[in-house]
């Protein structure tokens, strides 16, 4: 954790927006998911909200609603486009929905 505030600190400095919480009741800051793309090779949206943060298994609706930022965030780092971002929204949709509460 100290090396990733450490790097986030930099990161900041250049781009403040990173510091912006996704999701406030978590603590999850955009900066988080930068990080796991660059440094933890996080690939699409399901593994940061799954593996990396445990949102999806914590609250699947909240991670549902910061699905569409986060996907944003991954693809400019990962330089994907809009059908990326759309695909990967679609497939953590129907991922998530098995864990709603009926």
């Amino acid at each position: 954790m100290a090396a990733m505030c450490s790097t986030c600190t930099r990161w900041w400095r250049d781009s403040p927006h990173l510091q912006e919480e996704l999701s406030r009741d978590y603590h999850i800051i955009k900066a988080q998911v930068v990080w796991a793309v660059k440094e933890e090779m996080a690939r699409n949206i399901e593994d940061f909200l799954a593996r990396r943060t445990r949102l999806l298994f914590l609250d699947a609706r909240e991670a549902l609603r910061i699905a569409p930022a986060v996907a944003r965030i991954m693809a400019e780092v990962l330089h994907k486009d809009e059908h990326w971002v759309a695909s990967q929204i679609s497939s953590f949709a129907e991922e998530a929905n098995g864990y709603l509460l009926k």
